[in-house]
């Protein structure tokens, strides 16, 4: 048994890593939003760093009872460092952030998981339309285009990257402005040919894309 999500957009924090799972169009619900909160007893150092590790490569197996099936997770977009960010010192430094996302990232890259990094005045520009918008503004712009979806800061950053990789292969979940997909421009992603990109989305073979020519 396999399961798919699309697209998967990941927003790393050591207090608090936001998650978001943007389904094929053929599956319902279209999307999920979580956030990932270090239990107290795995809430500093190696223990932190190994919980979250976990708990995210948790999100790419589905659980039915007892038994656990893979996911097919063929795009995850996730926020690259912000190295001016004054949150690392709350965090516990840039030092332990930087830590946790290479460990992350690399198990990605192991397990063959293609990944594309979005600095973060990309993601606030696609969001938002500005890339120095804050954390708030960025959130408030989510619930403005999902208002169903109970999200905080961390989960509505995720959403934004997954938003960014469906709009990316040509299927968005949420029509943009002009000025804020020229933020999809500033993203190194991964190179797929269109079909597979059609693939990824759940689209019947034949229905057109919005795609930009490559």
């Amino acid at each position: 048994m396999t399961a798919s999500i699309a697209v998967l957009g990941l927003d790393l924090s050591l207090t608090g890593t936001g998650i978001a799972e943007i389904l094929p169009l053929n599956t319902t619900p279209g999307c999920r939003v979580h956030t990932l909160t270090p239990p107290r007893d795995k809430a500093t150092g190696h223990d932190r760093l190994q919980w979250i590790v976990e708990a995210v490569w948790d999100t790419f197996w589905l659980h039915a009872g007892a038994r656990a099936y893979p996911l097919v997770v063929p795009l995850v977009v996730v926020e690259g460092p912000s190295y001016g960010s004054a949150s690392g010192t709350r965090q516990g430094g840039h030092h332990e952030r930087a830590g946790l996302w290479w460990l992350v990232t690399h198990k990605l890259w192991t397990e063959g998981v293609d990944v594309a990094v979005v600095a973060p005045a990309a993601l606030k520009r696609y969001a938002t339309g500005k890339g120095n918008a804050s954390k708030d503004q960025v959130l408030a712009a989510a619930v403005r285009r999902w208002p169903d979806i109970d999200m905080d800061n961390n989960g509505a950053d995720a959403l934004w990257l997954a938003a960014m990789g469906r709009d990316h292969i040509g299927h968005p979940i949420v029509r943009m402005p002009a000025a804020n997909r020229l933020a999809l421009d500033a993203v190194a992603w991964p190179a797929w040919p269109s079909d597979r990109a059609d693939e990824l989305a759940g689209v019947p073979a034949g229905m057109p894309s919005e795609r930009k020519p490559q």
